[in-house]
């Protein structure tokens, strides 16, 4: 549809071209026929008065005169107004195609723009992920290595969620960043309402607190909600 409306467009400004080349050309084929009947008329009119009048000698009567001498111009005729077919019909007539073309050009242009106009809004108007729920959390420190589990569950009414993976911050007793690490969720596909347990081990010695978080398939954020302790806030941040 977006390439008819393209080529309409196109050859309607072609074509409105042509004719604006076609009118121009009339007018000036008309104003070099204006110059020269002009220059005829000024150089018969030069030659008229310097010709000199002939006197008859004799007076030559024919004995069968023709019927109808043949008609001479002269000066007088040549300004008088003959009727012929003016050029104006054919400007207005050019003139006319000119507007129908451009009005068609402007139609499919506009049709063009509202048949692609309701596209931009498509993305907007799907809903929002619901955040997922934090549903248990604990910790535990084995020597050097900091295990981490907890479960996690994707809400009721909430999209599929495929290839989920939890992710750990740990900070020193400075709040200095000193380990970080992820691990796939136990269960790759978490379909509305199902739930996910996850354990991350990594090395951290003098660790003070740590952030966990998630992320998609695509390594995009997802939101969390601790639901731990009630009344609590969404988290948006993740490693």
């Amino acid at each position: 549809m977006d390439t008819l409306l393209l080529t309409v467009t196109v050859v309607s400004l072609a074509l409105a071209g042509a004719l604006g080349m076609l009118l121009a050309r009339m007018v000036r084929e008309e104003r070099r026929r204006a110059e020269t009947r002009v220059a005829l008329l000024m150089d018969l009119a030069g030659a008229n008065e310097s010709r000199p009048q002939r006197v008859a000698r004799f007076s030559d009567l024919d004995l069968h005169p023709a019927t109808a001498p043949p008609t001479v111009a002269t000066v007088g005729d040549l300004f008088h107004e003959h009727e012929t077919e003016r050029a104006w019909p054919r400007r207005l007539l050019v003139a006319g195609a000119m507007a129908a073309t451009i009005g068609v050009a402007v139609f499919a242009w506009s049709a063009m723009d509202r048949h692609t106009a309701p596209k931009a809004p498509a993305t907007a108007s799907s809903p929002a992920q619901p955040p997922l729920e934090l549903l248990s959390l604990g910790h535990k420190q084995e020597g050097d290595t900091l295990v981490i589990s907890g479960i996690v569950q994707n809400p009721r009414g909430a999209s599929v969620v495929s290839g989920g993976h939890a992710t750990v911050l740990v900070f020193g007793a400075d709040g200095a960043l000193i380990a970080s690490g992820r691990t796939p969720l136990d269960f790759a596909t978490l379909t509305p309402g199902a739930e996910s347990p996850f354990v991350i081990r990594l090395t951290a010695t003098g660790a003070a607190r740590y952030r966990i978080g998630f992320r998609g398939a695509h390594d995009e954020t997802l939101a969390h909600v601790d639901r731990r302790i009630s009344d609590s806030v969404a988290r948006k941040e993740a490693p």
